[in-house]
This record gives C-alpha cells, structure tokens and sequence, in this order.
C-alpha cells in the first residue's frame, strides 16, 4: 500500500512540479517572515524547567518575600584602605540611584547614616575597649592633628615618637609608621598611598578591605541579553570612576544577573564566525558527497524550506523559545539533511544506466518507505520529550518532532521536484577501498562480534561512573569577569551562590535553627535579622560615654594650612636628627631606621626640586597622609551619638533583605567546605534541609536539583523513545529479528558514547545532555536506511561499496561539521556539546557501518 501511495506522490509531484515548487517555497518563505516578525525569544534560564516541581515552588516564594535577592548584580570592591573603598561605594550607590530606568534597587548599608551613628554599638566588648584604649593614650597626638592638620603637624608627632621612645603610645607603634614610610616611599616613585586611619586605630590585620553592594537591574527577557543595558551603564560609571578614586580600589561584579549576561556572551560571542565556518564545512562535504551542483543546490532549497516551515510552526504553536528551543534549527539541519543526502546519493546512483524520470521514480520507491519509517521514528524519539518536566527540552522535542514530518513532506515534493527541472547529475566512478572490500567478504563478521560484545560490556561498566555536573558555573567561560569574582570570592568563603536562605516566621525558630546550625562543622556562619541588633548594648553605651569623656565630646577640625617648603626641610632634618641620636635604642631593620633613609631621599628630593615643584609635592604627601584623617574624627563624632536600639528602629532600606513587611525572617547559611566539591555541597544542603526542609533554598539546592530533574526527565524520555521506536519498527517490519537488528547498533552506540565520555572525563551537563536525541535520531535513521537497502539488494549485500554506506557517512560529517564547530566556543557548555556530538556521531557511523551489516549477514 505504501509503495502505491509513494508512487502516485511521484507521478503526482513530476506533473505538477512548478505548482508543486510555487506553493511549498512560497509557503517557506511566508513562514520565515512570519517568525521574523512574531518570535519571541526567552533569555529566562529559570523556565527551563517546570514552575510545578517543589523546589522550585519554594524558590518561587523565596522571591516573592525577598524580590532583591535574585536576579541581582553583587558589585564586589576592593582596596587595602577601607576609607578608600567606602568613598567608592557610597559614589557608586548614588550613581545607580540616580538612574532607575537602570536599577531597581542597590543596598550599601554600612553608607547609611543609622550604621555610620551606630558603628560603635557593633563592636565586640574587647574591640571597643581596645579602640577606647588606644584613643585614651593618643588623644593628645589626635588633639594636635585635629587642631592643625597638616605635614608640619606629622613631622612633630614622629620627633616626639623618637625623642620620647620610652612612652609609647599606639600611634608610635610599628604600623604607624610603616604606613608612613610606605606613603613616602610611594610618592619618590611618582606613586599615591594614602594612609588610612581607621585601619590603624583598629586591630585590623586583613591585607584588604571588601565591600559588597547589592544591584538589582531591570531585566527585559525579550531580548538576547536582558541585562545588556543596565550592565553596560554600570560599566561605564566604573569605568568614570577610576580617576577619582584611588588607584588602589578594583571593583568587580558577579551575581546572578552578571553571571548569565556573561554567559550569554560567551554563548554568541563569535557564533558568526562559527556559523560560517560550519556553512562552509557543510557545503564543502556536500560538494565532496555528491560531487553534483544541482544536487547541492536541491538539498540546500529543500532544506531551507523546510527548516523555514518548523520556524513557523515553532512560532504558531509556542511563540516563544527559550535557550534551548531555539536549538532546534541545528537539530533540524543535522538530521533532514540525512534525508537528502540519501535520496541524492541514490538518485545519483540510478542516474548511471536510467532516465531522469525513472531514476527519480526508482529512488522515491526504493527510499520512500525508509524515510518515512526514519522521519516517524526519530519523530517519536523527539516528542517522547514533550511529557517531561524539562521545559526546554519538552519544546525543543515538539518543535523537532514536527519538523521531522515537515522534512518528511518536503523530501518526497519538493526536493524530486527540484530534481525534476535541474540537470541530470553525472554518476562518478568511486573507487572502492581495499578495507570496504575487506569487510562486505564477511569472513570477519565473528570478530566484529567479539570486539562490539567486549567493547558494549566494557561501556556498560564505565557508564557506571558517568557523572552530571549540576554546577552551572562550569558551563560558563571560565575567563568572564562574573566567574573569575564569584570563584575569587568563593576562595575567601564569601560567594554568593554557596550560601542557602531559610525562612522562618518566628523568632523562637530562629533562634533555635541558627543554634543548631552553628554547632555542626560543616557550616562556617548563620546569619539572620536577629543578628542586625548588636548584643550588649547598655554596656557598650557605657563605654562610648567613657569614651566621649576622654576624648571630650565632639572634635572638630582646624583648618589645614600646607607648610612651605623651608619649614618642610627643617622638619626633617629634625626628624632625622632627632633618629641620628637615639640610633643606639633601635634595632637594625626597625620602622624607624627605615623611614630615616626614606627621609633622607625625599630631604634630597626637595630640595632640588624647583619652589614651586616642591610645593607642589609637599601639597602631594600631605594630602596622602591625611586625607582620610577627616573620615576618622568624622566616624568617632558620629559614635558618640550612638543610642540603643531594637529591630524595629531598623530603617527598612536596611532589615529589608532579612525581614520583610508580612514577618518572615530569612536566616543566610553558609558552607564551610569546597563549593565546587559536588558530594561535599550535598551533604551541606542535607543538613540545612534536615533542619527545615520545605522552607530552605538557594544555588545549592536549586543545582542539585535542577540536575536530578534533568537526569529524570532524560531517562524518562530516552527509554520512553527506545520503547516507542521499537514498536513503531516492528510494527512497520512484522518482524522481531529485524527490528531487533535495527535497535542494536542504536543500543551499542549510546553505550559506547558513554564510556567514552568517563574515559575522556566528558561530564554530562545542562547544555550537551541534549546530545542524547540527535543521537537517537541520527541512529535510528542510518539503521533504517542499511535494513532497507539490504532488502533490496538481497543475497547481493556488498554494503559498504553502495550510495547508502555514503549517505551514512556524509550525513554523519555534514551533522560533524555544523555541530562540532561548536567545540571552538568559549562557552564552555556549548563547547562540550559540540564534543560530545562529535564523539557521538563517530560511534554512531562505527556502529552502523561496522556491526549491523555483519549482523545482517548472519541472521537474515
């Protein structure tokens, strides 16, 4: 009946090819406008997968308590002068602020004037009395520097240090004036290092200070880069700060929405050039197959025609594909370009001893029936898809399982109309290869059992190990700057993404989960809103009125007036003099022998210098040494003012990201091992969980159980697809033997695809997962044609000397070269699904060409 029916398509199609032709591209073409205009593109990574699974119910809510948390951009600043990474925090804050068609929100709270009043209160008791200490000893060196503040006035607090070496006090200890020795230093080097004193009135040891601001940028999912414009601006504003700020502040960005704008990046960066490459490749293995213009150019029309009618479809019945869904047009390309390469290679063939008309004839009987089987089956494989959880990917399967049928349609109209109007293509003679010879004798059969039986075991015990790497990051360029801040935090225990937030809605629970929480070795810090509100506040106030006593209330500044230059001298040679004749009390080495010989060059650099050139250096120093002074007398003022406070009397800018306006609280728990150690982050998230599970979520979480989703919406899918293909075979052959023959090639080229990625240490991840259906189909379609082929030839089986060993092949290379160019991307995702599919495709035409022909040979 189906030879009937594909013989009245082919009179059908050579009568009418004009019409045939006019309607099919005209349809192409109305198809592709149609998606231009109306396809939308979904850049949101988070609907990838299914709103209705748990995880992602408790993640939902999540953001609808604390909305800031996600989708955010964490602005990471650095210096080793806390005064200078505060002024670059709170100018950058204000720059976002000012531009809410940017940014939504940006949080900075150690900027607000409630932290700046109440930054005493957060001290430790030890840390308080320590700085209440060292102010009591220097408050008469703070009262010189306040009433004067100048060069001069440092000079006279180093020659006092000297001369009265024997009353030490906490501004004469080492850091004080290595600070000021590294200041000089610096500027004889054309250099700025302001000294910052807020480190040295505090035991601070840490080489850097790091401030953390929180950005949340308007996002529009509509576009291939949803945070391009927001990111972009802040760019630019960094890039506006460099030369008012100091030298020393580095500010990165890393985050949620960084991370998948950098991601993003990666993934089109250079996809032109890629594309091009593949095009070329493609056409080059097409001219090298087929070795016919006109063939070319009908597989070229047919395909585009029909990879324009999936687009159309794609955008009637879905309307928006997301970041994979819209890979469907190189699934299209690699798999319905296997249909034209078959029906050309065989027409070709025909074309040697027949007409035209008869050619196309023979070839529409002979390959109709396995293209149709081919086109239902990988069909199935793709929508086998559709039933999972995996939203992308159940797109992605409707999508490509249509357009099987589309191509199916396509190659038995317009590609024989195609052939009907161009030339008929010469028929080359190919040379036949010793090894193709060597293997149609099948005196060899028995070994090749042997070696797939060995190697399909051997697989099958390495795919035991086969891993799934859940970690998104390392599908990401592991050179973009998101990456490299989010793994340099992550070496320092401060990344973002490592942490899990639990909500809770009353104290009593967050008292109790964070006390359980803190006592197992697994967790380095809990933190929550209780924490914003500093214990031991009425003893602390007692110490900031001692303080306040001591130093007598507010300090005020005088005015700084530079000293001149034949002060300046004088001063130093004071200094100088002053070291010179108590040299014997120091140790070689000591601070202040080296800011002896540091004087002596800057003595020499003035004086040598022009007046106004010195003038203009001694206005240098002074300002580096005190030009954070100010924010000192400025944090010790506003301390004093300091009052007890509750939670309530947090200013909401502040408590907004651990307590919202229903009463919820979110308790942040970080890790205190390896994020990147999957079986560690494990066991982290299932002690988190064993303490309050439906209200825990976070990067962990969400990782491991995006990838477990994943994984089961794969398996579901792929032995659903086997089960479903191997019906729909044997329902088409009646036969048992035979379609167990066709499955087995399939079968053995999964395992061995397998194996090979535990060997060559391959993970399976969120991109080259989808690697899995292109297999199928791409195996199921050379099995088909070789059975076919087989039952035409009969008793004369010399497979590998025919057009469809070719076609295997160059469909095969043709899929190689549009997908494998994608192992060159800096993605680091799309760069292994181009390895693996590659890998793939080699197993597949191993298979196939090796296994089922001797399979065929012994048991049909």
């Amino acid at each position: 009946m189906i030879e009937r029916l594909l013989l009245l398509i082919s009179e059908k199609v050579e009568r009418h090819k004009i019409l045939v032709l006019a309607i099919g591209i005209s349809i192409g073409i109305i198809s592709g406008l149609y998606t231009i205009k109306n396809c939308k593109i979904n850049t949101n990574t988070e609907d990838l997968l299914s709103n209705k699974l748990e995880w992602r119910i408790d993640y939902e809510k999540f953001k609808s308590a604390f909305p800031n948390l996600t989708d955010n951009v964490l602005i990471v600043i650095e210096s080793p002068i806390p005064e200078s990474a505060q002024k670059t925090a709170e100018v950058l804050k204000n720059e976002i602020e000012e531009n809410p068609e940017y940014f939504s929100f940006v949080s900075y709270p150690q900027g607000s004037e409630f932290f700046k009043k109440q930054a005493l209160l957060y001290l430790e008791i030890d840390e308080l009395q320590h700085l209440i200490d060292d102010l009591s000893r220097s408050q008469a060196l703070l009262g010189l520097l306040s009433e004067k503040p100048n060069l001069e006035t440092v000079l006279d607090i180093i020659q006092k240090m000297v001369e009265y070496e024997g009353e030490r006090t906490p501004l004469s200890e080492n850091r004080f004036l290595g600070m000021v020795d590294d200041s000089f230093k610096a500027h004889l080097k054309g250099q700025s290092l302001p000294i910052s004193w807020r480190r040295l009135m505090s035991d601070e040891k840490l080489d850097q200070t790091r401030i953390f601001l929180l950005a949340k940028p308007n996002l529009n999912f509509q576009e291939v880069l949803p945070a391009d414009k927001a990111l972009s601006f802040l760019e630019k504003k960094i890039l506006g700060l460099k030369p008012s700020v100091s030298a020393h502040v580095t500010i990165s960005m890393t985050g949620s929405a960084a991370l998948n704008h950098d991601e993003l990046v990666s993934v089109t960066r250079g996809a032109q050039k890629i594309g091009l490459a593949a095009l070329i490749c493609v056409a080059l293995i097409l001219y090298i197959g087929l070795r016919s213009g006109s063939l070319i150019l009908a597989s070229l029309i047919s395909l585009g025609t029909g990879l324009a009618c999936t687009a159309g479809f794609a955008t009637i019945a879905i309307g928006t594909l997301n970041m994979i869904s819209i890979a469907f047009a190189v699934l299209y390309v690699g798999l319905a370009i296997d249909f034209a390469i078959h029906i050309c290679l065989r027409y070709q063939e025909h074309c040697r001893d027949k007409e035209k008309r008869e050619a196309i004839n023979s070839t529409t009987l002979e390959l109709g029936r396995s293209i149709c089987l081919c086109a239902f089956t990988t069909s199935i494989g793709f929508l086998a898809f559709v039933p999972t959880d995996y939203k992308g990917v159940a797109e992605l399967g409707l999508i490509s399982g249509v357009g099987m049928i589309l191509s199916l349609v396509i190659n038995l109209t317009i590609l024989p109309a195609l052939l009907t109007l161009l030339p008929k293509p010469s028929s080359p003679k190919r040379k036949i290869s010793v090894l193709s010879r060597y293997l149609d004798e099948g005196s060899h059969d028995v070994k090749i059992f042997i070696v797939a039986a060995v190697t399909g075991f051997l697989s099958l015990w390495l795919i035991q190990s086969l891993e799934f790497d859940n970690n998104p990051i390392n599908l990401n360029n592991q050179a973009a700057p998101s990456v490299v801040t989010l793994k340099k935090l992550s070496d320092n225990g401060g990344s973002p993404t490592t942490s899990l937030s639990i909500i809770e809605a009353r104290k009593e629970v967050v008292t109790r989960v964070t006390n359980i929480l803190e006592r197992d070795s697994i967790v380095e810090r809990v933190t929550s809103a209780l924490d914003l509100v500093p214990e031991d506040q009425n003893e602390k106030i007692s110490l900031i009125e001692e303080l306040g006593f001591i130093i007598g209330g507010e300090i005020t500044l005088g005015e700084t007036t530079t000293p001149s230059r034949t002060l300046v001298l004088e001063k130093i040679e004071l200094v100088t003099s002053a070291i010179q004749t108590q040299a014997q009390l120091f140790q070689r080495g000591s601070p202040i022998l080296n800011l002896q010989e540091t004087l002596f060059e800057l003595h020499n650099k003035i004086s040598a210098a022009t007046k106004k050139e010195a003038q203009k250096a001694i206005v240098k120093i002074e300002s580096d040494i005190l030009l954070y002074f100010p924010e000192l007398i400025e944090f010790l003022s506003r301390g004093l003012d300091a009052e007890k406070f509750d939670l309530i009397s947090i200013p909401k800018e502040i408590k907004h990201l651990w307590y919202n306006e229903e009463g919820l609280y979110r308790i942040e728990v970080r890790p205190a091992i390896d994020p990147f150690v999957d079986f560690q982050m494990k066991k982290f998230v299932e002690t988190v969980r064993s303490v309050s599970d439906r209200n825990v979520t976070g990067m962990p979480i969400i990782n491991l159980e995006a990838g477990n989703s994943v994984i089961y919406a794969f398996a579901q899918a792929m032995i659903s697809a086997l089960c479903l293909i191997f019906i729909v075979v044997w329902f088409a052959l009646k036969k048992l033997s035979a379609s167990l023959l066709i499955m087995t090639p399939i079968i053995l080229s999964c395992l061995l695809t397998g194996g090979l990625t535990v060997i060559l240490n391959i993970p399976l991840n969120f991109a080259n997962i989808i690697a899995l259906p292109l297999l199928l189909g791409i195996g199921i379609d050379s099995s088909i044609h070789i059975f076919h082929r087989h039952s035409i030839s009969k008793t004369d089986f010399s497979f590998l000397r025919s057009s469809t060993s070719r076609g295997v092949i160059y469909s095969a290379l043709t899929t190689a070269a549009s997908f494998g160019s994608l192992a060159i991307s800096p993605h680091s995702g799309t760069a292994s699904l181009g390895l693996l599919l590659t890998l793939s495709l080699a197993c597949i035409v191993v298979c196939s060409l090796g296994l089922l022909p001797a399979l065929i040979r012994k048991t049909m």
